[in-house]
């Protein structure tokens, strides 16, 4: 049977787009995505062929291949495969405490138990975090940086890629310290066009921001990662991303002030301003339906990334999308660590 073009269809033969207006929907879809129905063995064969063709980078499996030993506070860091209590056990680089509590929660059902969190409260992890942006951005401009880019099938730069990378970073820097730990990280970045938002320094800027926001189009990436050792001498890393991409409505001065001084301090708390996970947020969204793009890290290159379009009314819902680490997406990452750990 001949197809027929979608362009060439009336309207009324297309088939309408369908907006998911229920949290655990969402979730379905998003974990039907990202499960990846694998064993053990596969997983490990998968990943020693990825290694042979030097693809670690792009297809969402990076590989530390040096056992360097460091020193922690006087104690020497082992560079062996976690024992089989460890491997049960992982370290969150994190202090957020919403976000313990989401990735204990996850790892909780796959019978893991998060162990530490790193970073002292605040400023050391934003500091990380605006050093490794600030690289990353450079690395593009002069074309060191992304190079699934020229890979064909990925024709467009996504937002996700900065989030995955500084997630991806964190984990590495924490590795220094704890190398024979199960290490967990995640990272958000908010763009409005080819502008990243970070977090305001004071009022005036926020509003500011805000202000600038009327109107426009915001995209919220996130990346997660998970670095785990192995027993075969290696250590892995595992790398997803996403993003939404939420209109705004047009809004006042006075509207954006209002939403300020309800929100109080989490718009000085926040990349971007705007918390979309907070209720308080919906009055300056618009009705178009928000839009969630899972990317292919770990796919082969070619299959179509997952888009959704969602309600804007439930995006306070899915909170833990907004911190970096979707509770599904959690699980399946640390499913994938304890196949590679089963013998």
């Amino acid at each position: 049977m001949e197809k027929i073009p979608l362009e060439n269809l009336s309207q009324k033969e297309r088939r309408p787009e369908e907006i998911i207006a229920d949290p655990e929907k969402v979730r379905d879809a998003m974990r039907q995505f990202w499960y990846r129905e694998i064993d053990s063995k596969s997983l490990k064969g998968e990943l020693k062929l990825q290694e042979e063709q030097h693809l670690d980078d792009l297809l969402g499996v990076g590989y530390e291949m040096e056992a360097l030993r460091r020193t922690t506070e006087g104690r020497e860091i082992k560079d062996s495969a976690p024992s089989f209590e460890d491997k049960n056990r992982f370290v969150f680089a994190s202090q957020n405490e919403i976000k313990q509590q989401i990735v204990a929660k996850a790892a909780e059902n796959q019978g893991m138990m998060l162990q530490e969190t790193l970073f002292s409260p605040g400023q050391e992890e934003e500091k990380l975090e605006h050093q490794i942006l600030k690289q990353l951005i450079q690395e593009e401009k002069e074309g060191k940086r992304y190079p699934r880019l020229r890979i064909p099938t990925i024709k467009i730069f996504s937002p996700a890629f900065y989030a995955v990378d500084i997630a991806a970073a964190k984990t590495s820097e924490m590795a220094k310290a704890y190398k024979d730990r199960i290490i967990i990280a995640s990272d958000i970045v908010v763009l409005q066009g080819n502008q990243i938002l970070e977090k305001p320094e004071n009022k005036e800027e926020a509003l500011k921001v805000l202000n600038n926001l009327s109107g426009k189009e915001v995209r919220v990436a996130l990346g997660t990662t998970v670095l785990t050792p192995t027993n075969f001498g290696k250590t892995v890393m595992f790398k997803e991303g996403a993003y939404l991409t939420i209109k705004l409505r047009n809004f006042s001065e006075v509207e954006a002030k209002k939403y300020f001084d309800q929100a109080g301090e989490s718009c000085l708390n926040t990349a971007g301003v705007v918390d979309y996970a907070n209720p308080l947020s919906r009055s300056l969204i618009s009705d178009k339906p928000t839009k969630l793009e899972a990317l292919e890290f770990s796919r082969k290159f070619g299959e179509s990334p997952k888009v959704i379009s969602i309600s804007p009314d439930i995006l306070s819902g899915l909170k833990d999308y907004f911190m970096g680490v979707p509770n599904e997406l959690t699980q399946e990452m640390l499913r994938r660590v304890k196949l590679l750990h089963r013998r």
